[in-house]
């Protein structure tokens, strides 16, 4: 249990200590004061980067639950057991969800081993739309890229025909002038 409040404390400390260096001109006073004030503004914005998580993350799970809860509800109070109509837009959501997750953080590795034109990593597409955009942007000014075209194959093996082409939006089909 000590050990508790010595981590709480020190963290404490650490907090006051980034505010008064952070929001005072103390820091000017250190012999390296432009190495720690850029370290600092990292910090200061990693933090608020993971409070906005937190939060946000709590405030989005409460609303999903509640709203599922709702949906639920009303679909047995209206006596609508269709598939269609509840279960499969959840689904397709979180599809969405994960694919786009997997791109933002996985965007690193794909784009090292696969060497795309248009890189991966943007959290708002798809990893099949965007390997189907180097596809089209590659076909279409003589470009080959036979990692992106094995990947793509595979993609389209498993997840349909043409798949990653149709996984393509119409903004990104005008963005990337395809």
């Amino acid at each position: 249990m000590i050990y508790l409040y010595i981590l709480l404390l020190f963290t404490l400390l650490n907090v006051i200590a980034v505010v008064i260096l952070f929001f005072t001109d103390f820091y000017k006073y250190f012999i390296f004061y432009k190495w720690w004030s850029v370290q600092l503004k990292d910090i200061y914005t990693l933090i608020k980067a993971l409070v906005t998580f937190v939060i946000g993350s709590s405030v989005f799970l409460i609303y999903s639950i509640l709203g599922w809860a709702y949906s639920l509800g009303l679909h047995l109070w209206l006596k609508d057991f269709s598939l269609k109509k509840f279960v499969s837009p959840i689904v397709r959501v979180f599809t969405l969800l994960f694919d786009g997750l997997a791109n933002a953080l996985g965007g690193e590795l794909l784009n090292h081993f696969l060497k795309p034109k248009i890189k991966f990593g943007k959290w708002w597409q798809t990893i099949s739309a965007i390997t189907g955009i180097n596809y089209l942007h590659n076909k279409k000014n003589g470009i080959t890229n036979k990692k992106i075209d094995k990947f793509r194959n595979i993609l389209n093996k498993i997840l349909g025909k043409n798949h990653c082409e149709n996984a393509i939006t119409d903004n990104d089909r005008v963005y990337y002038k395809l």
